[in-house]
């Protein structure tokens, strides 16, 4: 596993260098960057160019870090593919150039998300720990909201929509050599504003994965849009990271946390929720994961910027000490299953009328998990989504992908 941060380029108040700087200041080896129809990492109004994605690779590159993945394009890149919309041919060819940009510039992944209406919250400043402020989400206050696309889609449709693009999509990914994986709806509720929102359990995840059986067809792991999910309860929340992780389709994580399964929920700092983020990273370094845990929807702290610095050096401190306490607590579980068999008695003679076969026993410690290694410090979606809290109020809407306080892919 390795540490990152995820940053959206063309915040007002720090430069893509400055936010690479910090990166690198705090320890990371890797960083996602993200894009939305108003601020981004890659100009376009329509596709992505190859030479500015590999401007931007090189760009990150120049400070000993690694360009792990690129999150979201703008919405009208593909609302109409999502949607079935009249535009949906010409966007489905400017989509597949933008793919093959991507692989082509040498960046390995793109995550994305399957959201026409964007993350929905009911307040951005729900009171937490100290009087800090989160952003939470009660579905009755929205039962009722108007159609965000002037009527209502059907889970068929959708379906019907997202399977089209995953089995066009897919082939071209894996002959260019790139990984694609779809974010979960946040919220996860069946259907908001007219507008099924298909991946909200463990079941429909199943279903699109197995819509084509390729590496290129994954998981853009929010783990705490995951931990919202109703499937996240009594445990579920780890089951369902040992699936996908063990069938490697996990291709880097959002590491935050929520209050609770199910809604209405807040989210939380990153040890306030209801997942036990120690155990998470012990589930991830069982499975395997050898992917990017990056920090994300931080709470709003006093004196913080709007992209949250404080709270997301805080968050990367806590993952990074989770990461060593794991591995050191892996090497000692190793070393203790290798002084218990040093201790079993071994059989010197063989007393009178028992067998001379002497019975199988274990000689040497069975191997532990691989051990974490912890990277030398080398180194949402449309609109202003860092709108002041006194401007937003109680939005119902809103558009960033993964920042400090709402979230989407």
């Amino acid at each position: 596993m390795r540490i990152g941060f995820n940053f959206l380029p063309g915040m007002p108040e720090t430069n893509l260098n400055d936010f690479l700087i910090f990166a690198a200041q705090y320890g990371a080896s890797d960083v996602v960057l993200q894009s939305y129809d108003k601020m981004g990492a890659v100009p376009g109004t329509q596709r992505w160019e190859f030479a500015d994605l590999l401007k931007l690779r090189m760009q990150v590159e120049s400070h000993g870090l690694h360009l792990e993945a690129l999150e979201n394009v703008p919405t009208a890149f593909y609302d109409h593919v999502m949607l079935g919309g009249p535009k949906r041919d010409e966007q489905i060819e400017n989509m597949i150039h933008t793919v093959r940009s991507i692989a082509r510039a040498g960046i390995p992944i793109f995550g994305y998300n399957w959201m026409p209406s964007n993350v929905w919250r009911t307040s951005f400043h729900t009171l937490n720990r100290g009087g800090s402020k989160v952003s939470s989400y009660d579905h009755q206050e929205h039962v009722n909201a108007p159609y965000t696309h002037g009527r209502e889609f059907t889970e068929e449709e959708m379906w019907e929509n997202l399977e089209s693009w995953i089995k066009i999509i897919t082939p071209i990914a894996e002959e260019e050599g790139l990984r694609l994986g779809i974010h979960p709806p946040d919220p996860p509720v069946k259907s908001v504003g007219g507008i099924p929102r298909l991946l909200t359990g463990f079941n429909e995840y199943k279903r699109l994965i197995e819509i084509v059986d390729s590496p290129s067809n994954a998981i853009e792991f929010c783990q705490g849009t995951f931990s919202e999910m109703e499937d996240a309860a009594d445990g579920g929340i780890y089951d369902m990271v040992r699936y996908f992780g063990e069938r490697d389709k996990i291709l880097y994580v959002h590491f935050r946390n929520v209050s609770n399964p199910g809604e209405p929920f807040q989210e939380e700092f990153i040890n306030t929720g209801h997942v036990n983020m120690y155990k998470m990273i012990k589930v991830y370094q069982e499975v395997g994961f050898p992917g990017v845990l990056v920090n994300d929807h931080v709470p709003d702290t006093i004196g913080d910027t709007r992209w949250g610095h404080r709270g997301r050096s805080y968050a990367n401190g806590y993952i990074q000490a989770l990461m060593d306490v794991v591995a050191e607590d892996t090497v000692a579980e190793s070393e203790a299953a290798t002084a218990e068999i040093a201790d079993t008695p071994v059989s010197h003679g063989i007393p009178l009328g028992e067998s001379r076969e002497e019975p199988e026993r274990p000689i040497f410690a069975p191997p532990g998990p691989p051990m974490i290694e912890t990277p030398a410090p080398a180194m949402l979606s449309e609109g202003d989504p860092y709108a002041p809290t006194d401007e937003i109020g109680d939005r119902s809407t809103v558009g960033d992908a993964d920042n400090r306080t709402v979230g989407n892919g």
